[in-house]
């Protein structure tokens, strides 16, 4: 009876460890070809293959042998409620991130205005800092409760980019925002839209420089010129990837305050 309990667990380590090697392996075969291997996916199987034995296992019946020989039937109860905390780690992105663009559909023409925490899932910053606050009073036009704090810092290019925002913007005459600038000189932006075909060259994509003076700075972009910005086709207007609003070449901190990126006819 101990010999076979043993064997039956054995089943369970050779299942685990067989399929590890099938995951590793499909993992480590992507580094031949035009993806990269990936830690995180193969943490995820791993978490998987745990997950289906670990749940199965409380109700093998090849396995009775072994839980009556458990000195109490938590041990069962507390494997099932570890393996569903996997599950829940396991779902858990996939629904946040089907909740975000639910609420990213749904607010659109406007594309962010930093009023709700899935705004910020799409929001990815660099060499820069953001923070999300409510517009003072001192700030007159700007926007409406909360707007961002970018904190640019020293670098090549400081900025932010809004990723996945909603794709098509057919239909639309113009991209805006409000821009607030506490500082007592002029400072320059750069803002680049990109669509799912860009091929990261610099005339393949929408570029322009924005001056922004003291105070409100209210901008508004024709989507025309958006369209027929790269040199050598036009932008796929119903699938636009990514805004990106950032600073060049800058020695020093400047922090400015951004609100309300959205389409108008």
């Amino acid at each position: 009876m101990l010999l076979r309990k043993k064997s039956r667990l054995h089943h369970y380590l050779l299942a685990f460890a067989g399929a590890s090697l099938i995951g590793l392996f499909s993992e480590a075969i992507q580094i031949l070809g035009p993806r990269d291997a990936d830690l995180g996916d193969f943490l995820r199987d791993l978490a998987g293959i745990l997950l289906f034995l670990g749940f199965y296992a409380t109700f093998d019946r090849g396995l009775k042998y072994f839980w009556e020989s458990m000195s109490s039937g938590a041990y069962k109860i507390i494997l099932r409620i570890v393996t569903l905390l996997i599950f829940l780690s396991l779902i858990s992105p996939p629904v946040i991130w089907s909740l975000a663009y639910l609420e990213r559909n749904d607010k659109f023409p406007v594309i962010c205005d930093f009023e709700s925490y899935w705004d910020r899932m799409f929001i990815r910053t660099q060499q820069a800092e953001m923070e999300i606050m409510q517009v003072p009073d001192t700030m007159d036009g700007m926007g409406d409760d909360m707007a961002a704090r970018i904190t640019f810092k020293p670098g090549e290019y400081p900025g932010l980019e809004i990723i996945e925002p909603y794709p098509d913007w057919r239909g639309y005459g113009y991209f805006q925002f409000e821009v607030f600038s506490e500082l007592d000189s002029l400072v320059n932006l750069a803002l680049v839209i990109k669509d799912t075909h860009h091929n990261n060259e610099y005339y393949d994509r929408f570029n322009r420089r924005l001056v922004i003076k003291p105070g409100l700075n209210k901008i508004k972009i024709p989507l025309d010129e958006v369209k027929n910005a790269p040199r050598n086709r036009q932008t796929d207007m119903k699938n636009i990837a990514s805004v990106l609003i950032f600073m060049y070449n800058i020695s020093r901190e400047y922090v400015l305050y951004l609100d309300d990126l959205e389409l108008e006819q």
